[in-house]
This record gives C-alpha cells, sequence and structure tokens, in this order.
C-alpha cells in the first residue's frame, strides 16, 4: 500500500491481466504492453506457508524472483525491468493456498514528482516524474531495505540497500520507475 501527501489522481486499470489459483502451479503470462516490455507483478496469497513467485522465460530458465514469503503476502514487484537477460513468458507459483497475481502495465502505475513525499509498507512499484535530486529515505522494518531505480534502457541504480532500521539521504537519479523491497513501513521525502 502507498499513502501520498497529495494524492494523485489515479489512471484506469487498463493494461493489466489478472490470474488465479491456489497451490502449486505454472502459468504462461502475457504482457499488456508486449513481451518485450517491462511490466508490474502485484501478488496476493492468503496462505500460511511458503509463498514464491519466480518469472521463467521461454526455456523455463528463472529470470526474475517476484515474490517470497511466509504467510499472507500482499506486493508489487518490477519484471523484465533490466535490459539483461531472456524475457519472461511463464510465473511458476509455490503456494499452499489461495492467490492472485496481476500483470500490469507501467504506464497505469501510481506516479509522483520532486515536491511530494510518499509512504508505503512493504513491496511496491510506482514512477518518478521529477528531475535529479536528493530525497530522505525511512525504513521502521527489521529485514531487507532496498530501494532500485530503473530510467530505462538498461540503466539501473541501487538507491538503498539496508537490513533494518533505516533513515538517510541520497541522490535521486531522475525520472523513472522505482521499485520498493520492505519488510516494514518506509518513507521517501524531499
Amino acid at each position: 500500500m502507498i499513502t501520498w501527501t497529495d494524492p494523485p489522481k489515479r489512471p484506469a486499470p487498463t493494461g493489466t491481466r489478472t490470474y488465479r489459483g491456489n497451490g502449486d502451479a505454472v502459468i504462461n503470462i502475457a504482457k499488456p504492453d508486449g513481451s518485450r516490455s517491462v511490466a508490474a507483478v502485484q501478488s496476493s496469497y492468503g496462505g500460511a506457508g511458503n509463498f514464491i513467485v519466480w518469472g521463467l522465460d521461454s526455456a523455463y530458465g528463472n529470470t526474475d524472483l517476484l515474490a517470497n514469503a511466509i504467510g499472507s503476502y500482499s506486493g508489487t514487484a518490477l519484471l523484465d525491468e533490466s535490459d539483461r537477460g531472456s524475457r519472461t513468458t511463464w510465473l511458476e507459483i509455490t503456494a499452499e493456498g489461495p492467490w492472485t497475481i496481476t500483470v500490469k502495465s507501467t504506464k497505469v502505475l501510481p506516479a509522483y514528482g520532486a515536491g511530494r513525499a510518499v509512504s508505503g509498507r512493504g513491496d511496491t512499484v510506482f514512477r518518478y516524474t521529477g528531475g535529479r535530486s536528493t530525497r530522505h529515505f525511512t525504513h521502521s522494518g527489521r529485514s531487507n531495505f532496498v530501494v532500485w531505480s530503473y530510467a530505462g534502457s538498461g540503466v539501473d541504480d541501487l538507491l538503498v540497500n539496508r537490513i533494518g532500521r533505516y533513515s538517510g539521504r541520497v541522490r535521486y537519479p531522475g525520472p523513472g520507475l522505482v521499485e520498493v523491497t520492505a519488510d516494514g513501513s518506509w518513507t521517501i521525502r524531499p
């Protein structure tokens, strides 16, 4: 979940494809913007055991680890965000209960600009539309807090990579997709 200091207008929920199941599965997916595009994968799980979602290429080789949790989970991760490697055509789900996966166009992700703060809890992806700057990051969880920025054309920046609580100011490379991996609450503000 993301909380905005000044909520943006939400885009229409077009550009999404939803898949549902219960237990282990390997599913063929279609990305809303075409097979060569970057996409966001929103996963939710209602079971008590392991929940793991791997992206797989056409030869069933791993491409991206999209979710890895024990117990209930809800989060979003980027799929095929790097120009390195094969493109994802399948998802492998390991689960002991019901799950829902929505593959989204990055065009329908929430966006914010340079003057706004954003906060949330857990894993999420959004678009940053502002220019280069510095931002203050906080995290209140006990485990990984990782923030990546993807400007496109294979350019990616690891902004934060910490374990546990964190507070610090780091550079923000400019417009692009931002992926947050966190087990607790987090904020990003000017």
